[in-house]
């Protein structure tokens, strides 16, 4: 499994690869390609040179570079802008795109390009007929929704005709993307949200009540603890993933400093590590990996996961 890691600037190039990762995404802002992107405008790469840099900087270390150009709409006009920006973008040695809107799709399988494809997760595929729709527009990966879980997709990773990514996000309590999503799985069909909570980040922990008589339910609100068999996190969604052949562990987090990109990439090619060189169960890596996580959190002077996270959304949003 290879490391997909998002960038800011080339900058972050070289650190992020010496950390583990293999290849690289990113959007565009400049005014040389109108490339817009789901993405505020100080997510991505601001200029031709720019963008030229990265990909030199790239493809010197052996590794690629994709550009997002994956909002769900665009006009007449942005399309005819994106195809003329795609032709030139190849030229330069862009390595692929990750798509989502459907006529993108189309004009990218009418030009032929020669470079992969990538399904955004904001084009989800929640069922075969809709990843056979998209296999045959030509994509040759997809981002997994990040609210299934591997067993939900298991005929995907299995299936040779495409490469598969997920997100890891290293938060252990997301409410609205994680494996399982309180908004979409069975399991939490009795649990209720308090409308008045506020899901600034996904790792803000919501109110619930259990239907009474719901022993299952109950035991997940008590607390907000999860039992061994509803145990949900990154960890675990990792193990599930790695067991199934994802080909690439997708870092979700374009937007942080760097620093904090880094601490993140560290944990997961340390916990990668573990996957490729021991043979555990999924109880055994979880203890180990949540080990691995405090080791380095205390290492880079972070005594807790929510330290971290306090400094990483200070400096976020300063």
């Amino acid at each position: 499994m290879k490391i997909f890691q998002g960038i800011r600037n080339p900058d972050e190039i070289e650190p992020l690869v010496k950390a583990g990762a293999s290849e690289f995404y990113t959007g565009f802002t400049g005014r040389e390609f109108s490339l817009t992107n789901h993405y505020e405008p100080c997510y991505g790469i601001e200029s031709g040179q720019q963008l030229k840099s990265a990909l030199e900087r790239a493809h010197a270390l052996d590794a690629k570079l994709f550009v997002a150009v994956n909002n769900t709409f665009y006009g007449d006009s942005e399309i005819q802008q994106c195809r003329d920006s795609f032709s030139r973008l190849m030229d330069m040695g862009v390595d692929g795109f990750i798509l989502a809107s459907l006529p993108l799709l189309l004009e990218a399988r009418n030009l032929k390009l020669n470079c992969e494809i990538c399904l955004s997760t904001l084009q989800p595929v929640f069922n075969t007929e809709a990843y056979e729709f998209f296999l045959d527009l030509g994509i040759q990966r997809i981002v997994f929704p990040e609210h299934v879980s591997a067993g939900e997709v298991e005929r995907i990773l299995r299936d040779p005709r495409i490469k598969t990514e997920a997100f890891f996000h290293l938060s252990h309590d997301c409410t609205n993307i994680e494996a399982f999503c309180l908004f979409h799985h069975q399991d939490y069909k009795y649990l209720t949200l308090k409308p008045s909570n506020r899901f600034d980040h996904c790792r803000t922990k919501p109110h619930m009540e259990a239907a009474p008589g719901d022993d299952v339910a109950q035991s997940i609100v008590d607390g907000y603890e999860y039992k061994d068999r509803f145990k949900i996190n990154h960890f675990g969604n990792l193990y599930d993933f790695h067991r199934l052949g994802l080909d690439y562990l997708k870092m979700g987090n374009r937007p942080l400093h760097l620093e904090h990109k880094l601490l993140m990439l560290d944990v997961a090619s340390k916990a990668l590590a573990i996957l490729e060189r021991e043979t555990l169960s999924r109880v055994e890596f979880l203890a180990q990996a949540e080990a691995l996580m405090r080791e380095v959190l205390a290492q880079q002077g972070y005594g807790e996961l929510d330290t971290m996270y306090e400094e990483m959304y200070k400096w976020y949003y300063k």
